[in-house]
């Protein structure tokens, strides 16, 4: 994974002023929008994405028009009545400290969790002491450091699998899925499930664009993504996240107390939503009846109930329980990028569909 640090450089923050936005002028214009490839042609996937979203990015700044912040806390959707609203919440919320303290101290500690990152910081320098760093690159350099240190180092080579790993393999034989092919149905559900409010990711797209005009851009979307599977290719631009560091415990100096959170291209993300939508099925029966976790119907609750369940039956049956309990520190980090591919192939999943998968978790950079 590459990381780079931007230069902070303070400058006027303007964003889109959506309720001035002419949106029934910008879906006629969204529908011209196309990939002008065909999907048989060898295609360079970033040049194909760079033109869609100029074209895009075009057409958003010609119908919806931007203003000029003074400050953060100055959005231009803040209107005099909702300040005045706003005064109001507030001053109902203190009138209601004896009567409804629970409500005052919920908002209280809301609030409280609200916070700016110090401008200055410290991290463990390994021989039981603390490094401190001070001003805006260096803070954003031991934040980036120490987030990077907690992926793993995939080995080099072939991943080493025991032949008879029972939780490696699939219990049956699973049929070959090498390609994918999208719909503009698929796209269109995939987008009907974006939070308006997400913030975007480094391509800027905003989700407030992409719902507006959901209906209008899923056909060059389309288009757009059959062309990435088909090439087994992803944009580098969707290979790109942008950091946030998100504090988890005081104090808030240290950087161990802060975990990441990454702004990914929100285009991509429709991707990946589509193309797990269509692999879950083709896997899902051959994933272990252990595994509780990222399953549709699946919980921590009915975990435990599972958990429950089987105390139950031993203590009925006279049968001692002993329970070990683990906590795998940034575990989803650390997962082997070479073995996670490895064990994929092993559920059936080939060919371009692979070479996808792979590409995605490839020279990922931040």
């Amino acid at each position: 994974m590459r990381t780079t640090i931007r230069s902070i450089v303070k400058k006027p923050r303007s964003v889109y002023n959506y309720r001035k936005g002419n949106f029934s002028a910008l879906r006629e214009s969204v529908k011209s929008l196309t990939s002008d490839v065909q999907i048989n042609e060898i295609v360079d996937i970033n040049n194909v994405w760079y033109n869609w979203k100029s074209s895009l990015q075009s057409m958003i700044d010609q119908y919806i028009p931007k203003i000029q912040l003074k400050s953060k806390s100055s959005p231009p959707w803040i209107s005099g009545e909702i300040i005045h609203l706003r005064k109001e919440y507030y001053t109902s919320l203190v009138e209601s400290l004896y009567s409804n303290p629970k409500r005052f101290w919920t908002i209280f500690s809301q609030k409280r969790k609200k916070h700016t990152v110090p401008e200055k910081v410290s991290i463990a320098d390994g021989a039981g002491g603390s490094k401190f760093t001070e001003g805006p690159n260096l803070v954003a350099d031991t934040f980036n450091r120490f987030f990077f240190s907690s992926y793993s180092t995939p080995e080099v080579g072939n991943p080493q699998v025991h032949s008879n790993d029972q939780h490696y393999h699939p219990s049956s034989p699973i049929p070959s899925l090498s390609q994918i092919s999208l719909d503009s149905v698929d796209v269109l559900a995939a987008i009907k499930t974006i939070d308006s409010s997400k913030a975007q990711g480094p391509d800027k797209i905003p989700a407030k664009i992409l719902v507006e005009c959901a209906e209008q851009i899923s056909p060059s979307l389309t288009d757009l993504f059959n062309l990435s599977l088909q090439s087994g290719t992803l944009p580098t631009e969707w290979k790109l996240a942008n950091i946030m560091p998100l504090l988890t415990k005081a104090p808030a100096e240290k950087v161990e107390n802060y975990r990441a959170i990454s702004l990914l291209s929100l285009v991509s993300k429709l991707l990946e939503r589509c193309i797990l939508n269509k692999i879950i099925d083709h896997i899902a029966s051959n994933l272990s009846n252990l595994q509780f976790g990222f399953l549709k119907g699946r919980s921590t609750t009915s975990q435990l109930l599972s958990v429950y369940h089987k105390i139950q039956e031993a203590m009925d049956a006279g049968i001692q329980t002993d329970m070990v309990f683990l906590d795998f520190s940034k575990a989803f980090d650390s997962v082997n990028h070479h073995k996670l591919i490895f064990k994929l192939k092993l559920f059936g999943i080939t060919g371009k569909l692979h070479d996808w998968l792979k590409d995605y978790l490839s020279n990922r950079s931040q």
